[in-house]
C-alpha cells in the first residue's frame, strides 16, 4: 500500500496540499473460466476506483479482456495468472486493516 498527496484534476499532475490517495496492491489468488477474479484484499469496504485498475510485476503483450472483481467489470491482460500483482487506486487513506478479509471464528 502506499498512500501519497492526490493530483488536482485538471492541473497536469500538481499534487493536492488536503487530499490524499492509496494505491493497494493485490495478488490474484483465483481466476475462473469466467473471467472473475478473486484478490488477496477484500476492497468492498474501501473507496477502490476499479475502472483504474493495472496488473504490476510483469509485462505483458497480450491484448486485454473484460475480468470481474466483485462484481465489477475491469479490462485487464487476457494472460493475467494466479499470483500476478494488481495495482488499485483508492481516493482518500487507506489502513491495511480495512483490505482485511473478515473470517469466521
Amino acid at each position: 500500500m502506499h498512500i501519497a498527496a492526490a493530483v488536482i484534476p485538471g492541473t497536469h499532475g500538481r499534487p493536492s496540499d488536503r487530499e490524499q490517495a492509496s494505491v493497494v496492491v493485490a495478488r490474484v489468488t483465483s481466476r475462473e473460466s469466467s473471467g472473475a477474479l478473486t484478490l488477496d484484499a477484500d476492497l468492498g469496504a474501501v473507496p477502490a476506483h476499479l475502472d483504474e485498475v493495472r496488473m504490476i510485476g510483469r509485462a505483458s503483450t497480450r491484448r486485454i479482456r473484460p475480468f470481474e472483481i466483485g462484481g465489477v467489470t475491469v479490462t485487464l491482460p487476457e494472460d493475467l495468472a494466479v499470483g500476478d500483482l494488481v495495482a488499485v487506486p483508492c481516493a482518500g487513506s487507506v489502513c491495511c486493516r480495512q483490505l482485511r478479509a473478515a473470517v469466521a471464528s
